[in-house]
């Protein structure tokens, strides 16, 4: 953070708006990552919305793993306060952290682990059995 220069305040009572002016300044950057979070949540919410909607047993997981989960074929995302059902009752605790990524409201398992790519393989192949 960079330093204000005392001196030029000493002989002025605007030496006691620093505070302020520290507080106005740092607000306006939160305000800035919030945003930023805002926007980021709100594009993952609409890629989200064009993907296709599955319970778990779909994805050969026990159903308690999770009830709405999002899926393509390169990942599986469910909304962060359910990823700690996915990761009990599916397996995905196991999942290498470099395959999964919390981004805003969601958490994102890429098909690069085996587990996902499993249980994206197991639905897609029976999908196209159906077929």
């Amino acid at each position: 953070m960079r330093e204000l220069s005392i001196s030029k305040y000493n002989n002025s009572l605007d030496f006691l708006q620093i505070p302020s002016i520290i507080t106005n300044v740092r607000m306006k950057q939160m305000t800035s990552i919030y945003e930023f979070i805002d926007d980021v949540n709100e594009k993952l919410y609409r890629m989200v919305q064009k993907m296709e909607k599955v319970k778990a047993n779909k994805l050969g997981l026990d159903i308690r793993a999770g009830y709405t989960l999002y899926i393509d074929e390169e990942c599986i995302i469910v909304d962060k306060n359910d990823d700690r059902m996915l990761q009990y009752y599916g397996g995905f605790e196991y999942v290498d952290k470099d395959f999964r990524n919390a981004i805003g409201d969601y958490v994102v398992y890429m098909n690069g682990d085996s587990r996902v790519a499993d249980c994206l393989e197991r639905y897609y192949g029976e999908a196209e059995a159906e077929q």
